[in-house]
């Protein structure tokens, strides 16, 4: 929820909203899509006010569900009223949705989510906490079977090698390779990272807060999973953030996005131009699918299995609910494991810029020291060194 809003203020705004909402889609009835003839409030206005109270409640979604309903919404069920939508209409929805996947135009699993969406709004319309959003005595979405499910696609992650050769590669800017380090080394969802403050890093301790998300329009919310966590910070992590903070004198957020609305197909051209070609990086099949951003944090938690690290103490850093995700990746590191390289490494000095010495750097036992090649690295380009020092 925004900060400084407490459940209950936020359910007092929202009630608010909702009725102004309600009033202006009354006084909007002569344009033709808050009523429909029968002077009843349309599914397409109560989508529109159900958006409203979501956002209001701090909801990260709630930005794009307005578009996504919009968009697969048959039109003329968004202008029936919203008490006239019937099982048989949601039913056909579903339809719609099987035969977008079979076409490849959407995935299984967003036609999942989608339908998700919808089935959540209609049993807000009978029984949400919002008394104002309650318009239905039945839910016609109860019962409906959803979607079809096909088959789950292989994790996608990066190894460490290729991690170093991305942020090594001086032909990308220092705010995509500082972003994309802080992504994997923090754990973090996008909206976390683009709300993450100085105030939410300990410096002194090295401990993390991560208790709320926004969104690209600024918006303020709570996590994905509306749960803060706290947690160490990865050692090799924090001559970074304390370049950050000398550079931004400690105010402010911790770090820009850059291209915040691309980030996906923005990210795969990164890669491509750090010379990381490797196919199942870039494929999107029925079995495989290409990397984004999220799957940074999908890196991070492969990287945490394979470190062997507690499975709870997993599922805390990375927020999630259930188990069942944590276990997705600690059977991915059980797997491949042998030859995956050392995670979380040490970052090229690079990233740190004029920031933070190498002295500031964590000492460690010395091993050796040594230059790591990466694959995908020209002959005579710049590679990623790798120093490890004596422990004072």
């Amino acid at each position: 929820m925004p900060p400084g809003m407490s459940e209950a203020m936020a359910r007092e705004k929202a009630k608010v909203l909702t009725e102004r909402a309600a009033k202006e889609n009354a006084t909007r009835a002569p344009a033709g899509t808050a009523k429909a003839a029968s002077g009843r409030e349309t599914l397409s206005a109560y989508v529109e006010r159900w958006c409203t109270v979501r956002k209001a409640r701090g909801i990260v979604t709630a930005e794009e569900a307005s578009g996504i309903l919009a968009k697969w919404l048959d039109p003329h069920v968004l202008e029936k009223p919203l008490a006239e939508v019937t099982r048989d209409d949601l039913e056909a929805f579903v339809e719609t949705l099987d035969g977008a996947v079979l076409e490849e135009r959407i995935t299984w699993k967003t036609a999942v989510n989608v339908w998700g969406l919808v089935a959540k709004l209609f049993r807000d319309a009978c029984s949400s906490k919002v008394r104002a959003l309650r318009v239905r005595d039945t839910n016609p979405a109860h019962g409906v079977p959803g979607p079809e499910r096909g088959v789950k696609k292989a994790k996608t992650y990066l190894f460490p090698a290729e991690f170093l050769t991305l942020v090594s590669c001086e032909g990308i800017s220092l705010a995509w390779r500082r972003s994309i380090a802080l992504a994997i080394f923090l754990y973090i969802r996008a909206s976390e990272l683009r709300a993450l403050r100085w105030e939410d890093i300990d410096l002194d301790r090295w401990v993390i807060h991560v208790h709320r998300g926004q969104d690209r329009e600024g918006q303020a919310s709570t996590t994905k999973s509306e749960t803060a966590r706290r947690f160490s910070v990865e050692p090799h992590a924090r001559p970074l953030l304390e370049a950050l903070h000398e550079e931004s004198g400690g105010r402010g957020e911790v770090i820009a996005i850059p291209d915040d609305r691309h980030l996906a197909r923005s990210l795969r051209a990164l890669l491509k131009k750090a010379k990381v070609e490797r196919p199942d990086l870039f494929v999107r099949d029925r079995t495989r699918k290409n990397l984004t951003w999220h799957d940074l944090r999908a890196t991070a938690a492969t990287w945490l299995a394979i470190r062997g690290e507690n499975p709870l103490t997993i599922m805390q850093r990375l927020g999630h609910t259930e188990f069942r995700t944590t276990q997705i990746y600690i059977r991915e590191a059980e797997a491949v494991r042998d030859g995956f390289g050392e995670v979380f490494p040490l970052l090229p000095d690079a990233l740190l810029g004029s920031g933070v010495s190498s002295r500031k750097r964590p000492r460690v036992v010395q091993v050796c020291e040594k230059i790591v090649e990466a694959p995908g690295i020209e002959p005579g380009s710049a590679r990623p060194t790798v120093h490890l020092r004596s422990r004072a």
